[in-house]
């Protein structure tokens, strides 16, 4: 996979604020991977299928965001457990028969689970959190079921879903327990019960839309002494981010989610055994982002 030229891409819509370029290219000049380059694509839902079909060979692989992730699901074969079980996917690996000009297989996983599980076990560190148990997750949607899954990961045995959605709400809830956990669902204008023993908060809402909970918390005047993910980047920090911090959490922000899920991509795209990625990848994409957010 070194020679010759290969593209990926990242397809979304909206897609122009997308780091994912920033983190794919830092991963191809730590791994002195030439001829390789990866772009920001807008695909709507009804356009996947011409843009899949506009493909050739030189595509490795294409990252997806909203609102694609569920829309993917059809062109290919979900080949790991979350994929599978979340009928979610947020990277697609092409496979193509070399001068057939046929359409490729397509593998299909999710690496969003193992962002955000790496994501939080990287901000804690060494904390003692031992005290603290369980998890409120905010949001309804794709990443939120993967928030969930991620939760499970972690040993979590109940979740706190806060959502606007009740349809939503339920089908998470259901979620929860085929992956052993009890689930209670939360309105929005609604503080979570005893979220002060919270060892987690995952935020999956679009930017500001947690800003309405954000304040309702403030003026609840509540102890947050969980680590608090916020899965997006821009604004940087959010108003979610903030209010957190200024109860007491440990706050990271969705670039670092980000960096764990692109790191599994960057070496299915490339064919690497993620085993044998560099140990400092996460570090050196860290870089990358901070520096294209200044």
């Amino acid at each position: 996979m070194q020679l010759g030229k290969h593209r990926c891409a990242v397809l979304g819509s909206p897609i122009a604020h997308s780091l994912s370029p920033v983190l794919h290219r830092a991963g191809y000049r730590r791994l002195n991977l030439d001829g390789w380059d990866y772009c920001r694509r807008d695909v709507t839902q009804d356009g996947l299928q011409a843009f899949i079909d506009s493909l050739d060979q030189e595509c490795a692989g294409l990252s997806l965001t909203m609102p694609l992730k569920k829309t993917i699901m059809p062109f290919g074969k979900p080949s790991d457990t979350w994929s599978r079980a979340l009928k979610v996917a947020n990277t697609a690996i092409f496979h193509w028969q070399d001068g057939t000009g046929m359409r490729p297989d397509i593998s299909l996983y999710n690496t969003d689970v193992e962002g955000i599980v790496r994501a939080l076990e990287h901000a804690e560190g060494g904390a003692d959190r031992s005290n603290l148990h369980d998890a409120v997750v905010i949001g309804s949607g794709n990443t939120a079921a993967s928030a969930i899954a991620a939760c499970a990961e972690l040993g979590m045995g109940h979740v706190d879903i806060v959502a606007r959605n009740e349809a939503a709400s339920a089908r998470l809830r259901g979620l929860s327990e085929t992956l052993s956990m009890t689930a209670s669902t939360w309105p929005m204008d609604r503080v979570a019960k005893d979220i002060d023993e919270r060892r987690f908060v995952i935020s999956t809402l679009p930017s500001h839309a947690a800003d309405p909970l954000a304040s309702l918390w403030r003026k609840a005047g509540m102890a947050l002494n969980a680590t608090v993910l916020d899965v997006v980047y821009k604004p940087r920090p959010s108003m979610f981010v903030e209010t957190c911090r200024q109860l007491g959490a440990a706050v990271i922000t969705g670039e670092e989610m980000l960096i764990y899920q692109a790191i599994p991509q960057l070496a299915l795209m490339t064919r690497t055994a993620q085993a044998d990625m560099p140990s400092d990848l996460d570090e050196t994409m860290r870089k990358a982002v901070q520096e294209a957010l200044r």
